[in-house]
């Protein structure tokens, strides 16, 4: 199952906690019954002290990424490079799919054109 990035499943599993707590037994808020769906689908459960149970046995068994200069942990800073990059590593493999049809184009055998071929297209003979 994916799960999210440790830092963006530890800060919901903070902000729902801190907004339980204030609110105590009043009737919840819109934003902590988004927190609680949220956090269910994040951790594939349906029930909220299932998806708090999975959230902090997940957290718990995460490895510590190292900090990187700008302070974020290297995952979550390697995948935010990657989705920035990726329209241009998708650009660069298209040109260099072209560039290998262009070069092989003229070795490729032209397909054949079978007789009435045209008649089914509107043409005739």
């Amino acid at each position: 199952m994916l799960m999210p990035l440790p830092s963006t499943l530890r800060q919901l599993l903070t902000e729902y906690e801190t907004l339980r707590a204030a609110t105590g037994t009043t009737t919840p808020s819109q934003r902590l019954r988004d927190l609680d769906y949220t956090l269910c689908v994040s951790t594939g459960t349906r029930e909220i002290t299932q998806a708090l149970e999975t959230a902090r046995s997940y957290l718990a068994t995460c490895t510590h990424t190292p900090t990187e200069a700008d302070g974020k942990p290297g995952l979550e800073r390697r995948a935010n490079d990657a989705s920035r990059e990726a329209p241009a590593i998708a650009a660069t493999v298209f040109q260099h799919e072209i560039g290998a049809l262009q070069r092989i184009g003229g070795a490729l055998p032209r397909p054949a054109v079978l007789p009435g071929a045209n008649a089914a297209q509107g043409g005739g003979q």
